[in-house]
Parts: structure tokens; C-alpha cells; sequence
């Protein structure tokens, strides 16, 4: 059998988050206030546009939008908000100075538009809406904001359907920090229940695969405000990172797609679901990594064993997905990311390649080792197989999506 070329392209998609908008606004503001340095706060929490067509079996337009995604398929994706909670805190004093909470309706929560793409909450040093605690002023803040936590209902709260272990606890938390709030004094971050939910954990299970169920946006920020208006600008992020292989058949047979496994260091069990900005290290500290089970139910497109990609004349249906599906995010800087395809045409023995992913330096264009997986992240790659019948051979390349590449031999 003689070499075949195996190009290889890999490109790492971070899907653009939820965007949020802070903006501070105030048309009358007393002099006095000015002198004692208070300061406004409005806050606008946007959610992406960008269109993942999981089931389709062509690669969607990463430009495009989620109009076409079902209700049930935005909440699953973070393309729709429907519970928001924003916690701010006072860095000098470690203090829990004010609270905003969708379910508190609009007047003293936060509202969420009918689209479930923005929500938006103030905090205005004249009208306080939880006692004098809240009244903000020149200094350093930390914002912390969970979203999509609770079931998708009526009340937006409790049920059974949350992605990560302890749900119902999280709930609680939050629950019992905003009973616990005192108006004169807010409420320390040593408090037992916001202790409790900063470290919250999300768990993909045994299979590595996260359930396709609602999956929480969070964020921690800091900012400094100064007196009177000020403007600052944030992203949201999703818990999960996700990964999909779709295949494409160039020959005049019938392909079948007969194996795939993934690296065992592909996806962590378990992870936080609030990155710390004090401990960058936390997030990676979780040592249980393994191998998605591309059999997993939980998978959005599972590889049963078999994936039959029919010929280049149907030019419709020669390229379907093989495998997609939300996973929790990992680091490894020693052993590579990879993942091995087995496939055969008819008469033809089957051959098995396998792929390091790879990424590409924004800067520079130059091709890197991939060597973490983020959450937020959004791994595609289209291996593209094809045969010659006069040679009785076949190769694989992994098709670009820019034009960077490398040239690597495969015997």
C-alpha cells in the first residue's frame, strides 16, 4: 500500500458567550452626592447570537443566528436567559453590598426581555431597592452572576432537570443569601451559603458527556466604580466546552464510519462552576479526566458503531456528523488531545488515522499544540475520506477552516 498524505486542520472555536453590558447612568445627580463620591450602576446582560445547528448534518454558518433553534435548544445552548441572580460585593470589606434576582420581578430585580437575550438590573445610589447597604460609592466591587440555574418553568424555581450535582442546593444557597441580607450591614462572603455556592461543582458523569439540559452561565468580575457614572463591559460563560466530528465522503462509494474513541485526558468529570479570579489554578485541580463515551445518551449525536456516509454524487447527504456533545473542560500540557477515526469502503480493508487537535495562534496564524480545553470552547473538525480504486487505497485529510494548515505523512 503506498504513503498517503494526511493533512491535518484543526481549529479551535471559542463560541462567542454571553455578552454583558455594564453601564452607569444618572441625569440628575446631586452635587452632594458627587462630593461623597456615590455612584450608579446599570446592568444589561446580553445573550449570544451565534447559531449552532447541532443536528444538522452540514456544518452551520458560524455567523449565523439561533432564530431557528428550538426553545428548549437555546436554554441547553445559553442562548436564552431565563433566571438571572447578580450578587455585588464590596472588595475592602468582603461584603455582600446588594442583590439582583429575576424572580423579584422587575421593580426589584432584574428583567429579563421577552426574547431571553438581554435582562437588565440598576443599582441607583437614590433609590435604593434593599436598604442603605447597597448605596454604592467610589471604590473597588466584585459582581458575581449565575444564570439558568433553576428548571424552566412558570416560577423559575426548583425542579429536577439541572445539570450539576447539588442543584437544589444551589437554589437554597442563593435563596438563603438573599434572606440572610440585612439591610444595615449586607452580608460577609464568609457567609456559609454564598461559601457554598461560589464552590459549587457541575458534573458530566461517568460517561464524560454532559446531559443536554439547561447549562448555567456565570461570571465574576471585578470592577472599579468611580463617582457619578461609570461604563464597563463583561462576558458571561457557559459551564460546558463541546466537541463535534463530522465526516465527508469524496469518492464514488458508499463509506462507513466504523470506530471512534477519544484521549483520556479529553474531559474532566467534574468542574466549578464559577472560575476564580483569586485562584486561577482551582479549575484544573480536579485530577479525574477520561475519554467521552461516544456512545453516551447524553451525547446530542451519539456513534452507535456505524455511521454510513453515502457517495460525492449525492452531494446533499455525503457528509453527516459523527459525534457531538457538551463536555467539561480540561488541561494537559504534557500528553496531546486526540482522537482516532476507523473507516472502509466496500472490498476495502478498513483504516484507522488518528488526530492531535491542534490550534491556531490568533496573532501569529501559527499552528500550536492544543493543550487545554476551555469552557465556552467549541471544538469542529470535518475529516474529509476518500479512495482511489486503481490503487486500492484511501486517505484522510482533515479539511481547514482557515486557510493555515500542515502537511503531515501517514504510512
Amino acid at each position: 500500500m503506498k504513503n498517503t498524505h494526511l493533512r491535518t486542520i484543526y481549529h479551535l472555536l471559542a463560541i462567542i458567550p454571553a455578552a454583558l453590558l455594564l453601564t452607569c447612568c444618572q441625569n440628575d445627580v446631586q452635587d452632594e452626592k458627587k462630593t461623597a463620591g456615590f455612584a450608579n450602576l446599570t446592568i444589561a446582560v446580553n445573550s449570544p447570537s451565534i447559531r449552532i445547528d447541532s443536528r444538522s448534518v452540514s456544518l452551520s454558518d458560524p455567523d449565523g443566528n439561533a432564530d431557528d433553534m428550538s426553545e428548549w435548544d437555546k436554554y441547553v445552548d445559553g442562548r436564552k436567559l431565563y433566571r438571572v441572580t447578580l450578587f455585588l460585593i464590596n472588595k475592602k470589606t468582603n461584603t455582600i453590598v446588594g442583590y439582583r434576582d429575576s424572580k423579584d420581578g422587575s421593580e426589584n430585580g432584574i428583567t429579563i426581555a421577552e426574547d431571553g437575550k438581554t435582562a437588565t438590573a440598576s443599582f441607583q445610589y437614590m433609590h435604593p431597592k434593599h436598604g442603605d447597604i447597597e448605596i454604592l460609592k467610589h471604590g473597588e466591587y466584585r459582581m458575581v452572576i449565575i444564570a439558568n440555574y433553576s428548571k424552566v418553568s412558570a416560577d423559575n424555581d426548583g425542579g429536577t432537570n439541572m445539570t450539576y450535582a447539588g442543584n437544589a442546593g444551589v437554589i437554597g444557597n442563593i435563596n438563603s443569601i438573599k434572606n440572610s441580607f440585612l439591610e444595615e450591614t449586607g452580608l460577609s462572603t464568609t457567609n456559609t451559603n454564598y461559601q457554598n455556592l461560589f464552590n459549587t461543582k457541575i458534573s458530566a458523569g461517568n460517561d464524560y458527556v454532559c446531559p443536554q439540559q439547561p447549562q448555567v452561565l456565570t461570571l465574576v468580575k471585578d470592577l472599579q466604580l468611580q463617582t457619578g457614572d461609570n461604563s464597563v463591559s463583561a462576558e458571561l460563560v457557559r459551564t460546558y466546552s463541546r466537541i463535534r466530528i463530522e465526516a465527508a465522503n469524496h469518492s464514488e462509494e458508499e463509506l462507513s464510519i466504523t470506530n471512534l474513541r477519544f484521549s483520556t485526558n479529553f474531559a474532566q468529570k467534574e468542574a466549578y462552576i464559577f472560575d476564580d479570579p483569586d485562584n486561577s489554578g482551582r479549575k484544573y485541580s480536579i485530577t479525574a479526566k477520561g475519554a467521552p463515551t461516544v456512545g453516551s445518551t447524553n451525547a446530542i449525536i451519539p456513534f452507535n458503531g456505524t455511521v454510513k456516509i453515502p457517495h460525492i454524487a449525492q452531494t446533499e447527504s455525503n457528509r453527516k456528523a459523527v459525534f457531538d456533545a457538551y463536555i467539561l473542560e480540561s488541561k494537559d500540557e504534557t500528553n496531546r488531545y486526540t482522537y482516532t477515526i476507523t473507516a472502509g469502503y466496500k472490498d476495502i480493508p478498513n483504516k484507522t488515522a488518528t488526530f492531535e487537535l491542534r490550534d491556531i495562534h490568533p496573532t501569529t496564524g501559527n499552528v500550536e499544540d492544543l493543550t487545554e480545553i476551555k469552557r465556552n470552547d467549541f471544538i469542529r473538525s470535518l475529516v474529509s475520506i476518500s479512495y482511489s480504486p486503481s490503487t486500492i487505497d484511501f486517505e484522510f485529510k482533515v479539511l481547514p477552516w482557515t486557510t493555515k494548515d500542515e502537511d503531515i505523512e501517514y504510512n
